[in-house]
């Protein structure tokens, strides 16, 4: 039961990476909103810096496993509005 949560897990991480690097081209290509819609639609940013930490925790595994480059993990961050190694 243990593994098939775990499979499940990281297909689910997985999936959202790969909705992401095929996404990112488009969030790249649309104009940056203001400093005051980001902090409307972000509100939390303390919830947003944790999202950040953990999603360069995760991204930085996935690229010593070799699933990506290191540069692909970076333009991840940069798309979500994290800046890497923070």
């Amino acid at each position: 039961m243990r593994k098939n949560i775990r499979a499940i897990g990281t297909a689910l991480a997985t999936a959202i990476l790969g909705a992401t690097l095929l996404a990112a081209p488009a969030f790249a290509a649309s104009p940056a909103p203001g400093a005051a819609a980001t902090v409307m639609v972000r509100g939390d940013t303390d919830a947003h810096a944790r999202f950040c930490v953990k999603m360069e925790h995760l991204l930085r595994r996935l690229v010593e496993k070799g699933v990506m480059t290191a540069e692909q993990a970076a333009r991840i961050l940069e798309a979500i509005g994290c800046t890497p190694g923070n």
